[in-house]
């Protein structure tokens, strides 16, 4: 319909829904086959491709149904060996597949996080405290490098008495 010239796009196809008029164009074509002045080979070619379309999708259709006959006659037609051996295939071997891979996906899901809380915690309480200690006993050096009066000097010392 993309195809179509800007005088036949106007006429079949609503502006506003943007849907093709298909009665619209079988009156038109009826015509023309009554009248050859009114030829147009673009209609009479859409309409045999819409004709064409609506044969495929019943014969579609029909093909689908047939299908399913079948299908419900063979499932009908399983003898019970047929029966478990697809039974077998379609569910229990993928839902046995699936169960024991839990565990793997359970134990690679603790893996991740226990590796993640080893990243998260990998300053220990050991090293933390030791970089306390050398922060504590850095700060007491630069206070002892301070001046002043007397009664901040006094405060200074207290301040460094607690910190050694």
């Amino acid at each position: 319909m993309r195809e179509l010239s800007d005088e036949n796009r106007e006429k079949y196809i609503d502006a506003e829904t943007e849907k093709f008029d298909a009665k619209l164009l079988a009156a038109d074509v009826k015509a023309m086959q009554k009248d050859p002045d009114l030829k147009d080979p673009e209609l009479i070619e859409l309409q045999r491709l819409i004709s064409k379309q609506k044969e495929t999708s019943k014969e579609l259709k029909a093909l689908e149904t047939a299908l399913i006959d079948l299908t419900c006659q063979r499932i009908e037609q399983l003898t019970d060996e047929e029966a478990y051996a697809l039974l077998r295939e379609k569910w229990i071997k993928p839902l046995c597949t699936k169960v024991f891979a839990l565990p793997e996906e359970l134990l690679s899901a603790i893996e991740k996080e226990v590796n993640q809380l080893i990243k998260r915690y990998s300053d220990t309480l050991l090293s933390v405290g030791q970089e306390i200690e050398t922060a504590e006993k850095e700060l007491a050096g630069l206070l002892g490098e301070l001046t002043g009066d007397e009664a901040d000097m006094q405060a200074i010392q207290e301040l460094q008495k607690l910190l050694k």
